[in-house]
């Protein structure tokens, strides 16, 4: 049975007209060339993997990067040359730094930067600072996501140790508390995004967080090897990094993300609103980091009367009955895994409510009744991705809804 209402969040000729897109800010794209742009407030994000695969419209929630400029605007060439605004570039003894300036890989801006020499101590490390000492605000046992993209882009790994980004605590005036755990990786030609997560300082004096990086050097021969450094960013308060968040091309500061969400009436489709009988669909990837977060409501306009499908902490979904403002019914599903691709589809009436995921086993449960007045889809915030959204009017039944969902 063909639903009355299908949004294909995939399609390239972009969102349904009759579905209201919103987000404040502008925000970064990846496009299935593997390339990021920069989309401004209002237009929805048709997000790819890194494999190029189209995942649907981003749903994030609202997000902050702490580095002020995470472009390397005011980067100039020369040997050692500028550093970018608010960045520092030291190294060990031994090793030279020149830097090639202002560059752009894969829609990304940050600074080119060449090494060459020979370090006497093993492991002796080049630092990049992306911020300065009193940058970014942080409180004690803050969560904070560090991130920056990096690549070889010429020269040789010869003599080149791992390449590793952390985050140091500091207090108000910028004096180390203590350095906390870092990522270490091998560089390779291919950009990859180095990630750290956990707590910071739990000292009482932590107010300020910085994020370095560095490159090792090993003792055994000369180095030559230029590196791109590229969009770091500081997520204080997050367990996990969001995608990039940039500010406004030539500016100077901490930048921001609004939340996105979409809203459908079903009376825009010529659909009846008020069923208490129906059928969901929903598909999409699930947000990278284990939380509750909501992926569809279907509702009256107001959380009091709503049947909501979640992920909940522990990575289970669940669809809830909330009536009058209070639970009536609630219904557990499987697992789906941070990043996981899923197809959930749920049918009700009153006395009766199965869900699938993923072409598994159907369960049920037994809602005393449905709240009158349900006339619109949505979803905010969700963290992951949409790829569809489907209504019918009338709940269809287990073996439905497992081929809906294979």
């Amino acid at each position: 049975m063909r639903p009355q209402i299908n949004i294909d969040m995939r399609a390239a000729r972009g969102l349904d007209p009759r579905v209201a897109f919103t987000r404040a800010s502008g925000a970064a794209r990846l496009l299935a060339s593997g390339v990021w742009r920069y989309l401004p407030a209002g237009a929805p994000r048709f997000q790819h993997d890194a494999l190029g695969n189209a995942l649907g419209v981003a749903f994030e929630a609202a997000g902050s990067n702490g580095v002020r400029n995470p472009s390397a605007e005011g980067a100039v060439a020369g040997t050692p040359g500028t550093a970018a605004t608010n960045w520092s570039i030291t190294v060990p003894a031994g090793i030279a730094v020149e830097s090639l300036g202002r560059a752009t890989l894969g829609g990304i801006n940050g600074i080119l930067l060449r090494y060459t020499g020979t370090v006497s101590v093993d492991n002796a490390a080049a630092g990049i600072d992306t911020d300065t000492t009193t940058g970014i605000a942080a409180s004690p046992s803050d969560q904070v996501a560090a991130s920056v993209y990096v690549a070889v882009v010429n020269g040789t790994l010869a003599n080149v140790g791992l390449f590793s980004n952390g985050v140091t605590s500091r207090n108000s005036g910028g004096g180390s508390v203590s350095s906390n755990s870092a990522v270490s990786v091998t560089l390779s030609t291919a950009l990859q995004r180095v990630v750290r997560t956990g707590a910071i300082a739990s000292d009482v004096t932590t107010a300020r967080v910085q994020q370095r990086c560095s490159l090792a050097f090993r003792s055994a021969g000369a180095a030559d090897v230029t590196i791109f450094v590229g969009w770091p960013q500081v997520e204080v308060g997050a367990t996990a990094p969001s995608t990039p968040i940039i500010p406004a091309s030539g500016a100077v500061a901490a930048s921001t993300r609004s939340a996105e969400s979409f809203t459908a009436l079903l009376s825009s489709w010529g659909a009846t609103t008020g069923l208490t009988t129906g059928t969901l669909l929903v598909a999409g990837r699930a947000p990278p980091v284990n939380a509750l977060t909501e992926a569809l409501r279907y509702s009256d306009g107001t959380s009091n009367n709503r049947i909501s499908i979640t992920r909940q902490a522990g990575r289970a979904v669940q669809a809830e009955v909330v009536s009058g403002g209070s639970s009536i019914a609630t219904l557990a599903g499987a697992t789906v895994g941070d990043d996981g691709d899923f197809v959930l589809a749920l049918g009700f009436e009153p006395g009766a409510m199965d869900l699938c995921l993923n072409g598994g086993a159907v369960v049920s449960a037994a809602p005393a009744s449905i709240p009158a007045g349900l006339a619109q889809l949505s979803a905010s915030a969700w963290g992951g991705t949409l790829s569809r959204v489907a209504w019918w009017p009338r709940r269809l039944d287990a073996a439905t809804l497992q081929a809906l969902t294979v």
